[in-house]
């Protein structure tokens, strides 16, 4: 608990340093620069100092707005897929990411059919080969590789391997759940509205945290943040069908 708390205390401290954010929207819009999906409002230096940043105006909807009205399903879609491919983009290609899951930090410009990105208070790099390891775990979840995920999991030091069966057991089959919207046989299509997965984790949660050998590593903790926000927050909300391709 006290490594959780640390590493939220310097996420707070951070997000209220402007010039910090500044420097990470510039860092967030030069990997985007090239993808017509998505924009990053330019950030004027000349009028932003520690406690104040100036940037571009830009149109758009906060995207939970999209929940309170009749929105067409495949504009629902559009959104849902956006979002999604935008976190994988980050883990695996960027090692950056925005990792604040609030809906309000994601507009949609509907003139330009754009997902316009607003706040990187909460921006982090990740180290290669931590990311490197994290692909293998994810990977090893996915095809239901139990020696696998244990591997990759003492890797990046989630686990110490010196927990008892009966944690290790569970942390399989969290993973395992984590992993069921990319498994072959949930393709091409994975339901959400019928899916299991996060009543699993949940039960699975108080074993984990009762019972480690070891604090959660500081990168894992704004990472898992973001990935249970987009599955909580975006999908439930956007898609009326929660039917996602996998």
């Amino acid at each position: 608990m006290e490594n959780l708390i640390e590493t939220i205390r310097k996420e707070f401290k951070e997000e209220c340093d402007y010039i910090k954010e500044a420097h990470k929207l510039q860092i967030y819009k030069d990997v985007l620069a090239n993808d017509i999906n998505y924009h990053v409002p330019t950030v004027h230096t000349k009028y932003s100092n520690k406690r104040c940043l100036c940037m571009e105006y830009t149109k758009g909807i906060p995207i939970d707005k999209f929940c309170d009205g009749p929105v067409p399903q495949d504009l629902r879609n559009r959104i849902g897929e956006l979002l999604l491919r935008l976190v994988l983009k980050e883990i695996f290609i960027f090692r950056f990411m925005q990792s604040d899951p609030n809906p309000a930090n994601f507009f949609y410009d509907t003139e330009k059919s754009q997902l316009v990105l607003i706040d990187l208070g909460a921006g982090r790099m990740f180290d290669k080969e931590f990311i490197d390891n994290y692909v293998q775990l994810v990977y090893a979840a996915t095809n239901r590789d139990k020696k696998g995920i244990l591997k990759f999991a003492k890797k990046i030091n989630v686990l110490t391997g010196e927990e008892n069966k009966r944690v290790l057991d569970s942390y399989i089959k969290l993973s395992l759940a984590l992993g069921e919207p990319f498994n072959e046989e949930t393709a091409p299509y994975y339901d959400f509205s019928t899916q299991e997965a996060t009543e699993k984790i949940y039960k699975l949660m108080p074993e984990m945290i009762s019972s480690r050998l070891t604090p959660l590593p500081s990168e894992t903790i704004p990472l898992n943040r973001k990935l249970s926000g987009n599955v909580k927050n975006y999908y439930r909300c956007l898609l009326t069908t929660n039917k996602i391709k996998s």
